[in-house]
C-alpha cells in the first residue's frame, strides 16, 4: 500500500478490508468477499426497484378526487399493465444516462496515464470527493438538459395514460 501514503484519501484501505471480511464471513478471501458484496448491491437494487414500481401508479391518481383508499386500490388493480411502460420509460431514460455517462468519461479520461493501477488512484481521489472542474458540471447540467429533459414529459404522459386508463 504504497500509495496509501502519497493520496489523501483517509479511507482508502477501508473498502478493501471489508471485502476481505465479508469473504472470510463465507470461508474464503477478497475474490469471495468480492461476489458477497456484488450479491448485496443486486439485492438492494431489486428490492429498491420493487419499492419505487409498487407505488409508481398511486402517484399519478387523482386522489383529491377520489379518495385515497379508492386511488391506491385501482392501482393495485392497474400495477399488471405497468410492465410495457416501464421498458418504454427506462428507453426514454436512456439517451441522457448515456449522454451523461459519455461526459463522466471524456472529463475523467483526460487524467489517464500509465498502467491501470496508476489509473485507478489518480481516478479515485476525484471519484471519491466528487472534485471535478466546473466545466464537466456544466457539461453534466448541458447533457441533462439536452438529453433528458425533453423527453420527460413522454414519460410522465405514458404513466398517467396507464394509471388512468378505463
Amino acid at each position: 500500500m504504497l500509495y496509501y501514503y502519497y493520496m489523501r484519501v483517509a479511507d482508502l484501505t477501508r473498502l478493501p478490508l471489508l471485502i476481505l471480511d465479508l469473504g472470510m464471513l463465507v470461508g474464503g478471501s477478497f475474490s469471495e468477499g468480492t461476489a458477497v458484496l456484488v450479491v448485496i448491491g443486486l439485492l438492494t437494487f431489486v428490492i429498491a426497484f420493487l419499492g419505487w414500481r409498487r407505488s409508481l401508479l398511486f402517484e399519478c391518481m387523482p386522489v383529491a378526487e377520489t379518495g385515497i383508499a379508492s386511488s391506491w386500490q385501482r392501482s393495485r388493480l392497474r400495477r399488471r399493465h405497468i410492465g410495457h411502460v416501464s421498458r418504454i420509460n427506462f428507453l426514454l431514460c436512456l439517451p441522457g444516462l448515456i449522454a451523461m455517462g459519455a461526459v463522466m468519461a471524456i472529463n475523467l479520461s483526460q487524467d489517464l496515464t500509465g498502467s491501470i493501477f496508476e489509473k485507478i488512484f489518480s481516478l479515485l481521489p476525484t471519484i471519491l470527493n466528487v472534485k471535478f472542474t466546473p466545466d464537466t458540471y456544466y457539461q453534466l447540467l448541458i447533457a441533462l438538459i439536452v438529453a433528458y429533459l425533453p423527453l420527460l414529459p413522454l414519460r410522465k404522459l405514458a404513466l398517467s395514460a396507464v394509471a388512468n386508463e378505463a
